[in-house]
C-alpha cells in the first residue's frame, strides 16, 4: 500500500509550457526553403511563397501547439480521475482489510490453563507412579508377612507336636509312677507280711520253747541255746528284711528323682512351649491385622487410580476436543489469509498497472519527441468473494463405569459426533 500512495506524490499541479522552439524543426513538418534566383522577380517570388510557408507553418505550429494543450487537459483530467479512483480504492482496501483482518484473540490466558493442565497431568502421573511404587511395596511386604506367617504357622504345628509327644509322655510317666507305687505298696504289703509271719514264728518258737523247757524239766535233757538261735534268726530275718527295706528304698528313690527330673524338664518345656505358642499367636494375629490394613489400602489405592484414570481420560478427551476447535479456527484463519493474499495480489497488480501508465505519462511531460499512446488499463473489479462454509464438528464420549466395593465390574463407552455448519 506504501507504493500505491506513491501516486499522489508526483507534481501533476505544474502545467508544462511549450514553445515555438520546442516544434521548430522545419524538415519534420516537410517545408523546405526555396532556391535563391539570380533574378528580382525570382526573388520577389520567392519571398512571398517564404512569407506565405512561414504563415502557414505559424499557423500549423499554432494548432499543434493547441492540440498538445488539449491532450496536455485530457490527460490531467485522466490523472486526476485516476488519483481519485486510487484513494477510492485505498479506502476500499483499508475497509476490507479492517473488517477481513483476523480478529486477534488472546491467548494467554488459554495457554496458562494448558500450561496448568500439564502441570496437574504430570502431578498426577508422578502421584500415580508414586501409588504403583507404594502398591508395589506393600504387596511385596505382604509376601513377605504371609511368608513369615507360613513359617511361624509351621513352628507352632511343630511345638504343638512336641507338646502332644510331651503330654503322651507324660501319661506314659503318670502310668509308671503308678505301677511303681503299686509296687511299692505291695512291697510294703510283703514287709508287712514278712514282719507278721516273723512275729508268729518267733511267737511259736517261744511257745515251743517254753513247751521243750517244761519238757526238759521233766526229762532233764539239756538242749540246743534257743535263744541264740532265736536271736540269730531275728537278725538274719533284721538285715534281710532291712536289706530289702533299703533296696526298696534306693529303687524307689532313683525311680522318684528320675520322674521328677524328667517330670520337671517337661513341665518347663510345655512352659517354654506355650510362651513360644502364646507369642506366636500374638505376632500372627499382629500380622494378620496388618495385613488386612494392607490388604484395604491397596484397595483404595487401586480405587483412588481407576477414579484419577477416568477423570484424567475425561480432562484429556475434553483438551483433545479443545485442540480440535483450535485447529478449526487456524484453518479459518489460514484461509482468509489465503484470500487476502489472493486481494492484495490482485491489487499489487492494478498498482503496478497504474505505475505504468503515470510513467509513460511522466515521460510525455518530460518531452519525448515521439510519444506513443498508452491506454489506461481500467481497473478489473475484483471477483466476488465466495462464501466460506465452516464445519464444527464435536465429538462427545460417554465412559459409564459399575462399581460394586469399589471396584470396576461394568465398564462401557459412547461416542456421539455432531457436525454445525455456519457461513
Amino acid at each position: 500500500m506504501k507504493a500505491a500512495s506513491s501516486i499522489h506524490n508526483l507534481p501533476f499541479s505544474r502545467k508544462p509550457a511549450f514553445s515555438s522552439r520546442s516544434v521548430c524543426d522545419y524538415s519534420l513538418l516537410g517545408y523546405r526553403a526555396p532556391a535563391r534566383s539570380p533574378s528580382l522577380g525570382n526573388l520577389s517570388s520567392a519571398r512571398e511563397g517564404w512569407k506565405r510557408s512561414r504563415y502557414s507553418f505559424i499557423a500549423s505550429e499554432k494548432e499543434t501547439m493547441q492540440d498538445l494543450n488539449d491532450r496536455l487537459a485530457v490527460y490531467l483530467e485522466k490523472v486526476r480521475s485516476l488519483e481519485a479512483a486510487n484513494q477510492q480504492i485505498e479506502l476500499k482496501i483499508k475497509e476490507f482489510m479492517s473488517q477481513r483482518a483476523p480478529a486477534s484473540r488472546d491467548y494467554s490466558a488459554k495457554l496458562l490453563e494448558v500450561k496448568e493442565m500439564r502441570n496437574q497431568i504430570h502431578t498426577t502421573v508422578l502421584e500415580n507412579v508414586r501409588l504403583l511404587l507404594a502398591i508395589d511395596n506393600a504387596k511385596l511386604t505382604a509376601e513377605d508377612y504371609r511368608a513369615k506367617w507360613e513359617t511361624e504357622a509351621m513352628l507352632t504345628q511343630s511345638v504343638e507336636g512336641d507338646i502332644a509327644a510331651l503330654k503322651k509322655l507324660r501319661d506314659d510317666h503318670k502310668g509308671v509312677v503308678v505301677l511303681l507305687k503299686k509296687q511299692i505298696e505291695d512291697f510294703q504289703d510283703d514287709v508287712a507280711f514278712l514282719k507278721k509271719s516273723h512275729e508268729e514264728e518267733v511267737a511259736a518258737l517261744r511257745t515251743q520253747i517254753q513247751n521243750e523247757q517244761v519238757t526238759v524239766e521233766i526229762d532233764s535233757v539239756q538242749g540246743p541255746d534257743l535263744p541264740a538261735i532265736m536271736a540269730e534268726i531275728r537278725e538274719r530275718y533284721e538285715a534281710i528284711a532291712k536289706k530289702n527295706k533299703e533296696e526298696v528304698e534306693a529303687w524307689y528313690s532313683s525311680q522318684v528323682n528320675a520322674l521328677s527330673v524328667e517330670v520337671k524338664k517337661n513341665t518347663e518345656a510345655v512352659e517354654s512351649a506355650k510362651e513360644k505358642i502364646t507369642e506366636k499367636r500374638q505376632i500372627m494375629q499382629s500380622l494378620e491385622v496388618e495385613l488386612e490394613g494392607l490388604q484395604y489400602q491397596i484397595k483404595a489405592l487401586e480405587v483412588n487410580q481407576d477414579e484419577t484414570i477416568v477423570s484424567y481420560e475425561n480432562e484429556l478427551s475434553k483438551i483433545k476436543l479443545k485442540i480440535t476447535l483450535l485447529e478449526q479456527e487456524l484453518s479459518e484463519i489460514q484461509s482468509n489469509m489465503h484470500s487476502q493474499k489472493q486481494d492484495y495480489e490482485m491489487l499489487l497488480r492494478i498498482k503496478e498497472t497504474l505505475e505504468a501508465e503515470i510513467a509513460e505519462y511522466r515521460r510525455l511531460l518530460e518531452g519525448e519527441r515521439e510519444i506513443k499512446p498508452v491506454r489506461p488499463r481500467t481497473p478489473t473489479p475484483p471477483p466476488p468473494e465466495p462464501e466460506h462454509e465452516y464445519k464444527t464438528r464435536k465429538i462427545v464420549k460417554v465412559i459409564t463405569q459399575v462399581m460394586v466395593d469399589g471396584k470396576v465390574v461394568d465398564e462401557s463407552s459412547e461416542v456421539e459426533q455432531f457436525e454445525e455448519t455456519r457461513k
